[in-house]
């Protein structure tokens, strides 16, 4: 084999940057939800100092939160590729402001379908620790918003986005048409 031919095989072998761009994307937009939705209730959950309350059938409430939740945060993931063409991470953004759908009635339903997550674990295993979990969640993503993702809309779609902020609420969603 000469030396361009195994040069050239080599290159087939490695990931284009493409390939390597939708990679990337993939792991951070479970990498990120997997941990607050799984890695750190189970850690909370298996602490010892987790403290468990007896409240009977209202903690299947708490899966029927949680398996909602669980859909609102994948039709967003749908969204963001099949509206957005990109992914809801910054390696791979999207190119088109996301307004349909969810995002018709609130700015982060995403956001909010990983709370929902996350609250519904806190019902489902009666823990007042996953609760706390979540509120302290809420609040980071809060200011996450805020103060990096916001800003960062804006300046990527200018005008489009200034008019969706005025239409559309950050957190509680509106139901009117």
């Amino acid at each position: 084999m000469g030396h361009s031919a195994y040069t050239r095989e080599v290159s087939e072998c490695i990931p284009t940057d493409r390939a390597m761009k939708l990679l990337k994307s993939v792991i951070f937009t479970f990498l990120g939800p997997g941990i607050l939705i799984a890695a750190i209730p189970y850690l909370i959950l298996h602490s010892g100092a987790a403290l468990v309350i007896e409240i009977g059938v209202v903690r299947y409430v708490g899966l029927i939160v949680l398996i909602a939740g669980a859909g609102i945060a994948c039709w967003c993931m749908w969204a963001f590729i099949a509206i957005g063409r990109g992914m809801p991470t910054s390696v791979n953004p999207p190119v088109e402001l996301v307004a349909q759908g969810l995002y018709r009635y609130e700015r982060n339903p995403m956001y909010s379908g990983v709370l929902l997550i996350i609250f519904g674990e806190a019902l489902y295993y009666a823990s007042p620790a996953l609760l706390a979990y979540g509120v302290l969640a809420w609040l980071i993503l809060h200011v996450f918003v805020v103060t990096y993702e916001e800003p960062s809309l804006r300046r990527r779609f200018g005008a489009a986005y200034d008019r969706y902020v005025q239409s559309i609420p950050r957190w509680i969603p509106h139901l009117g048409s």
